[in-house]
């Protein structure tokens, strides 16, 4: 159940950040690590439907595996967000 469950997340969150992106769009064209995030974005919610596949057919091996590669990108997703965010979208100076 909860590998569904990350599935519905990881594509809601995939098409959320589509929808998010749009009133800034300008702004993301000059930052290089967005087009990386982007594209590691739309690949995760690829990545996360065919681990739903995998753990459907009881694949507990290759499932395993996959899992934590998928976990690994999403820590590496949420960092290049950041970098997005705080460091060129909000400009915060000390």
């Amino acid at each position: 159940l909860l590998t569904y469950l990350s599935v519905l997340a990881v594509v809601g969150g995939s098409i959320s950040g589509t929808i998010a992106h749009e009133p800034v769009e300008k702004l993301l064209e000059n930052i290089t690590i967005f087009n990386y995030h982007e594209a590691l974005g739309l690949f995760l919610a690829l990545y996360f439907l065919a681990l739903g596949l995998v753990r459907f057919y009881k694949k507990r091996n290759l499932f395993t595996i996959m899992l934590l590669i998928g976990v690994l990108l999403l820590f590496l997703q949420g960092w290049m967000g950041g970098v997005v965010v705080y460091e060129h979208l909000v400009k915060t100076q000390p």
